[in-house]
């Protein structure tokens, strides 16, 4: 019937049918350290303005007012666990590996439920929706995502941070949620530095002169960071339904939530009122002062290496009975590291003055090149915009103030001058 011009009658209609556009989901991931919560909160307050541009939204971080109660309005809230409803069964153990906590890799009973209401209530609406959270950033989140939103046409937003500068903030998180089960496994090495050798060590070790201007940059997969942006975005585009449909948003233009409003959704109310708040200061975007973790650091350092000194001399001879040691818990090293910070002060000295170790210059190198190369294959016309001037400014600006050191557990367990530190430690 198709090769016979005979029939062709019977599709001349077709030629005068469209396809009912389907309505968008736009899954926004994060990554992670790139104001996410920021982009939750602010909109769940501006959530009327929003289903008056056609959104509902279910979103990490949104309680329920009342017991049983899933769905507000325009809003799916209880829903931080829809990462485990879509993961493989390999991801939920990893998860929950990870996390110490067995409930982590469960999708509640009530969620798949609630989840079809939201959308059915959202088509109903004639409306779009967006997802929020930062645990679809896991591996295999992509395939699952696919099943669930059957029917919808997705978009996928991830923002993007330069590798370098994401690091340091990631390790900061990391450096707060790490177990002592961690802690005995890394050796008491949770330094910043140690965090970017343990990370990018497979980069730093290739012994190769990389660079952004390489006409091959497969160099990028070296590193071992499956949350950050790149990483993200490549697991993503293998799947035929999102390989045309991820929008990279660049955290660095300083106005995230205008950006998502404005750029992404062009939803005109939310985008008015945001811009609104920026021009009056009252944008509810706020940072966060970052405690220092040297100390601490410090603390874990110097339990490490006496658990390992401790260990390699470790007397089997079981003749006399001995008491056992207290079991140390991270609530007692950040003790250690307050009582740290307390004896440096009482001496006069501050932390700057203890010794430092810091990057190589090659690891300093490459840990540029990668971050240019990052930005170069996710935002290629603001790179060649200025971004790759802005990005080597950044870094040497966060190089000349020593963003990447941290103290020198050598120098200062070797040195007497630091004795006092550890008297009666």
């Amino acid at each position: 019937i198709l090769n016979e011009a005979r029939w062709n009658f019977l599709f001349e209609a077709a030629s005068h049918y469209d396809l009912p556009e389907q309505p968008k989901a736009y899954i926004h991931i994060g990554a992670p350290k790139t104001g996410s919560t920021s982009i939750q909160d602010t909109m769940a307050m501006d959530m009327g303005f929003l289903k008056q541009d056609k959104y509902f939204l279910a979103m990490h971080g949104q309680i329920a007012k009342e017991a049983g109660e899933y769905i507000i309005d325009n809003m799916l809230v209880k829903c931080d666990q829809l990462g485990a409803c879509v993961w493989s069964e390999e991801q939920r153990q990893m998860v929950v590996q990870g996390s110490g906590d067995k409930n982590a890799g469960l999708c509640p009973d009530y969620l798949p439920r609630t989840f079809n209401a939201f959308l059915s209530k959202a088509i109903a609406a004639k409306s779009n929706i967006v997802i929020s959270n930062e645990w679809l950033n896991r591996p295999t989140s992509e395939s699952g995502l696919v099943d669930i939103l059957d029917g919808w046409d997705p978009i996928v937003v991830i923002y993007y941070r330069r590798f370098f500068d994401w690091m340091i903030s990631a390790h900061y998180q990391w450096h707060f949620d790490i177990s002592m089960g961690t802690v005995e496994l890394l050796k008491g090495k949770v330094r910043l530095i140690d965090f970017m050798r343990m990370f990018c060590g497979r980069l730093f070790a290739s012994n190769v002169r990389h660079s952004a201007d390489d006409s091959d940059l497969s160099f990028v997969d070296l590193t071992d960071t499956q949350e950050y942006t790149y990483h993200a975005w490549k697991r993503y585009r293998k799947v035929p339904q999102f390989e045309n449909n991820v929008k990279i948003v660049n955290f660095h233009d300083g106005h995230i939530i205008k950006s998502f409003y404005c750029d992404v959704l062009s939803a005109e109310r939310a985008c008015e009122l945001e811009t609104y708040r920026l021009e009056s200061k009252e944008s509810v975007v706020k940072t966060r002062s970052k405690k220092s973790t040297t100390y601490v650091d410090l603390a874990i350092g110097v339990y490490g290496k006496q658990s390992v000194a401790h260990a390699g001399g470790h007397n089997h001879d079981h003749d006399h009975d001995h008491d056992e040691p207290i079991p140390m818990t991270m609530e007692m090293l950040h003790a250690m590291g307050d009582r740290f910070q307390e004896r440096m002060a009482a001496k006069g000295f501050v932390e700057d003055d203890l010794p430092q170790e810091c990057l190589t210059k090659s690891e300093e190198a490459l840990l540029l090149n990668v971050s240019l190369a990052y930005e170069k294959i996710l935002l290629p016309e603001t790179y060649a915009s200025g971004g790759e001037d802005a990005t080597r400014g950044h870094f040497f600006s966060s190089l000349a103030s020593g963003k990447f050191c941290s103290v020198d557990l050598e120098g200062v367990m070797g040195d007497p001058r630091w004795a006092f530190l550890f008297e009666d430690a």
